[in-house]
C-alpha cells in the first residue's frame, strides 16, 4: 500500500463501527462486526459477516455510501471472501474507494445489492476516522 501511494507516513486510521446491522436485516446477524479505515487517499469498510440463517448464498456486487436524505455520494469496490451461506459466521467483506482526507466526513448509510434489480440492504451508520 505504501508503494502504491495509498498509505503514507500518517498511516492508517481505524474506527470500530457498531452495531450497524438492524435486527430486522433478512440476511445478516447482529453479530456481524464492522470497522471503518482511512489512509491519506482511500477509505474502506471491513465487515466480518454472520448469517441470520434461512437464506440462499448471498454476495453483494454493488455498494454505495448514501446520505440520510438518500443521495448517493460514492460507489465502493466490493470484495468478499466467499458467498455468505445460511450457517456462516466468518465471511469477510471489504468495501473501499478513493477519498482524500477532507472527503467523506460525516455519517452515511451503506447500501449493498446483489445486482441492480435486487432490493437494497442498508447498514449504518458508517463514519470514517480522521487522520
Amino acid at each position: 500500500m505504501y508503494i502504491a501511494g495509498a498509505l503514507d507516513v500518517r498511516g492508517l486510521a481505524t474506527r470500530p463501527l457498531g452495531p450497524i446491522v438492524a435486527p430486522t436485516t433478512p440476511i445478516l446477524s447482529t453479530s456481524t462486526s464492522a470497522y471503518a479505515h482511512r489512509t491519506s487517499s482511500r477509505v474502506a469498510v471491513v465487515l466480518l459477516l454472520a448469517s441470520v440463517g434461512g437464506h440462499s448464498p448471498w454476495t453483494p456486487r454493488e455498494a454505495a455510501l448514501i446520505t440520510a436524505t438518500g443521495r448517493h455520494v460514492r460507489k465502493l469496490l466490493v470484495w468478499q471472501s466467499r458467498p455468505l451461506g445460511d450457517q456462516d459466521t466468518d465471511v469477510l467483506l471489504v468495501l473501499e474507494t478513493e477519498a482524500k482526507s477532507i472527503e467523506l466526513r460525516g455519517r452515511y448509510l451503506l447500501e449493498l445489492r446483489e445486482d441492480t434489480t435486487s432490493p437494497p440492504l442498508h447498514l449504518g451508520p458508517v463514519s470514517f476516522p480522521e487522520l
